[in-house]
């Protein structure tokens, strides 16, 4: 590249360097929390939704013993079906 006579700048002072790292690595260290933070929120709801599932399978299967609906004797057509 041709030199086109103006005076180049001076290279960046310690402290500027510093500084520079300085707020990158907070940056980076920001934004892995954001992530951290939301795959562990995500993870929870998944569990949640999981077990909310799983206890309306098992309320299904025991409110209408519970509530006397139906008896628990083999052969009456209610047994657990799996």
């Amino acid at each position: 590249m041709r030199d086109s006579g103006q005076r180049a700048d001076a290279p960046p002072s310690t402290a500027d360097l510093v500084s520079d790292a300085v707020c990158f690595g907070l940056l980076v260290f920001g934004g892995l929390a954001v992530l951290t933070t939301c795959g562990l929120g995500h993870r929870l709801t998944v569990l949640d939704h999981r077990a909310e599932a799983a206890w309306q399978r098992y309320w299904a299967e025991l409110e209408p013993v519970w509530t006397g609906r139906t008896s628990r004797r083999p052969g009456n057509g209610d047994a657990r079906r799996g």
